[in-house]
């Protein structure tokens, strides 16, 4: 592989009908190896690949472009015998490093500290930490649509449409 080649991508969200219409990360990554025009290359782990769309489609446009340097990485990661504990770490991070991040962005740094320091892979502890976070998240939403309705001078209508 030419790392050179690299230079020519400008990465794209979602999935294309054909490289001329543009390339996501698994797609470039596909191209890269010569394989057909696919966002699940045969040459990628499963798993990885499922990040990776997904981080490619989450991200903005000058930030997914920070993905092609770590494109050639995912080529020959393949490895049945990994693709659970692969799995089983990116769901972690998801727990532990991501929801806390999105839980401290919504000023609910206590629940994100809880998750933050739940034992490596007690998932029995994450699952009640991560209900009580979004039991916090649906409560403050309520009280912030009931607090929106009530300076409104609409409080009454407002609680009559939750119990709707």
């Amino acid at each position: 592989m030419n790392f050179e080649d690299l230079t020519i991508f400008q990465l794209a969200e979602g999935a294309h009908g054909t490289a001329q219409e543009g390339l996501c990360a698994m797609e470039a990554v596909a191209w890269l190896e010569g394989e057909p025009h696919s966002d699940h290359p045969e040459c990628v782990s499963p798993v990885l690949a499922a990040y990776t769309r997904r981080f490619n489609d989450r991200l903005g446009d000058a930030d997914r472009q920070r993905l092609i340097p770590f494109l050639p990485k995912l080529v020959g990661t393949v490895a049945p015998e990994l693709e659970q504990a692969r799995a089983e770490y990116l769901a972690w991070q998801a727990v532990s490093v991501f929801t806390p991040l999105a839980l401290d962005a919504g000023g609910f740094t206590e629940h994100a500290t809880r998750l933050r320091n739940i034992p490596r892979y007690d998932w029995r502890a994450a699952t009640r930490a991560a209900d009580a976070a979004a039991e916090a998240a649906w409560a403050a939403d309520a009280a912030e649509w009931a607090a929106v309705a009530w300076a409104a001078g609409s409080a009454e209508a407002g609680f009559d449409a939750l119990d709707a």
